[in-house]
């Protein structure tokens, strides 16, 4: 068991060596722990995974905020949202797109749980889509509404496949134990590294 630890009237859990052996007896950890070469395969594996899926998740944002008026149209399109908010969502979405995709690839805290909320939101727009037989642009990559057959599909199926990623984001997460960092303390090693740099320039 993990034992607690109080400093400085905050408290910290110490691993002890009966909370590493019980962490050991699940069999992935003890896999990974007997197998280190591997480890560090699964570790890469979730890097470039990660960064991949931020970054799709930036482009595909970048893309609509070249041409908020086109994916507007998209949007009404659908006709999910009020048409007093299309403008609104149509900047709101892509957004959150890049915000979330930035925090995935810098591995900031809770970006993980905003993009598998916004993709969760996305399949069930296009779900709806497909159910209602619409024949337009799923608008996740393009702006210019052209109407392909099938696209919904296509789309809500990529998008299922991003989930499997995901899954395995979070599973590799559980079992390895890692725990990303926070917007704060991303935002002073940056400050940290700056103030660094500048007095390498000075000296």
């Amino acid at each position: 068991m993990a034992k607690k630890c109080v400093v400085h009237g905050r408290r910290f859990k110490v691993l002890t060596t009966a909370s590493l052996e019980h962490a050991a007896q699940r069999p992935f950890m003890r896999h990974l722990l007997h197998n280190p070469t591997e480890s560090r395969f699964t570790g890469w594996v979730y890097r470039l995974l990660r960064v991949g899926l931020g970054l799709v998740f930036i482009y595909s944002g970048a893309i609509k905020l070249a041409d908020t008026a086109g994916f507007a149209h998209i949007l009404a399109s659908y006709q999910l949202v009020p048409p007093e908010l299309v403008d609104f969502a149509a900047l709101a979405i892509p957004g959150l797109e890049v915000i979330l995709g930035l925090g995935l690839v810098m591995d900031v805290r809770g970006s993980l749980t905003g993009v598998t909320v916004l993709l969760l939101g996305f399949c069930v727009v296009l779900w709806l889509g497909i159910v209602r037989g619409l024949h337009i642009d799923c608008g996740c990559f393009s702006t210019s509404g052209i109407r392909e057959r099938n696209a919904l599909k296509w789309a809500f199926y990529r998008d299922l496949i991003m989930l499997g990623g995901i899954g395995y984001l979070y599973v590799w997460r559980f079992a390895a134990g890692h725990r990303p960092h926070s917007a704060a303390r991303i935002v002073f090693l940056a400050t940290q590294k700056t103030k660094e740099l500048a007095s390498w320039r000075a000296g």
